[in-house]
């Protein structure tokens, strides 16, 4: 699966919702914009391996990088940071 087939799956809730960021305003249409950022769509383990996954299949060491990055930061901004090795 691609990186932009595995991020347009993991939003389509939103991108679905009673209340779209278009709305009709007399004979125009304006477009209300809204923040994105997508550690905020990577609260599981689940959902970090498979953009994980799809970015690894993409093959792009930037964009790599750039997805562990925002795996990490999804962690540090839920709590749940990966579990540190001890010595025993």
């Amino acid at each position: 699966m691609s990186i932009q087939n595995w991020v347009f799956d993991l939003l389509q809730p939103a991108l679905t919702s009673p209340n779209p960021p278009i709305s009709a305003k007399s004979r125009s249409m304006t477009l209300e914009t809204i923040r994105f950022d997508i550690q905020d769509f990577l609260k599981t383990p689940e959902q970090q391996a498979g953009i994980l996954e799809a970015a690894l299949e993409d093959g792009d060491p930037d964009l790599i990088a750039t997805i562990i990055g925002d795996i990490r930061e999804a962690q540090r901004r839920n709590g749940s940071d990966a579990p540190k090795a001890t010595d025993e």
